[in-house]
């Protein structure tokens, strides 16, 4: 009846406690009945299953902890995806800091596949195409501006201005403002050069000219004043031969 007592304890507690508290009872009970033969191959046989259980648990207490690494490590990225946005201070002029954002979002999308991340990219991605084709924009205006066609410079520095208005473009515009009023001057008198080149009034034409790029420096104007030039020159040229 003891030895039955005995043997139900030991079930008991072998499939009721806890893996180390089970250790904890076989070792006991093998010094307690380490001078009974016939326990042993039962206690063997029990011992062999608690290390298999044991081995069971360390390798999942490792995924466990290996699982909560990679949460946090993952949480760390997103807290530094949002970091670097909050630096970016709205600068259409630069995404550097919105591609380090991605980066950050892509490298803890890998790490926990979170929908959050994803949707965080596309937003971020979305910015910097409108920021792209801001600084198109802007990259044409400027052509326009440093060939000194300010009314065409204008127009693009406008359009570039209803995606971002940043302090540099508010200037710019302003000093393109001012160098348009120049510009129509200017352009009113090449007109008038050309109308007088067309009736053969080259001295008139390339005096007005002269005094237009001397005002207004332009590309344009030097070209005409060029070639005028050349004209006039032939022409002195060939009277000179006539006379001769």
């Amino acid at each position: 009846m003891a030895e039955m007592v005995v043997w139900y304890l030991i079930n008991f507690a072998l499939n009721r406690l806890e893996i180390m508290f089970k250790f904890i009872i076989l070792i006991s009970i093998c010094l307690l009945v380490s001078t009974r033969q016939y326990y042993r191959p039962w206690l063997n046989s029990q011992i062999s299953k608690l290390r298999e259980a044991i081995q069971a648990w360390k390798i999942e207490q490792k995924r466990q902890t290996a699982e909560g690494d990679r949460h946090q490590r993952a949480e760390l990225l997103i807290q530094q995806a949002k970091s670097a946005i909050a630096q970016d201070n709205y600068n259409p002029f630069n995404i550097d800091l919105l591609l380090t954002a991605i980066q950050y979002n892509q490298e803890s999308y890998s790490l926990v596949n979170k929908v959050s991340c994803l949707q965080a990219i596309d937003n971020i991605q979305i910015e910097i195409d409108r920021r792209h084709q801001f600084q198109t924009i802007f990259n044409i205006a400027n052509t326009y501006f440093h060939l000194k066609q300010f009314r065409q410079a204008l127009d693009n520095f406008l359009l570039a201005q209803e995606l971002y208005s940043p302090q540099r473009l508010v200037q710019t515009i302003a000093e393109c403002r001012e160098q348009t009023h120049s510009e129509d001057i200017y352009l009113q008198s090449i007109a008038e050069a050309k109308t007088l080149s067309y009736a053969g009034k080259f001295r008139d034409a390339l005096r007005i000219v002269n005094d237009a790029v001397a005002k207004f420096p332009n590309p344009s104007g030097e070209t005409l004043q060029f070639k005028l030039g050349r004209i006039i020159a032939a022409k002195e040229q060939i009277n000179l031969g006539e006379i001769e």
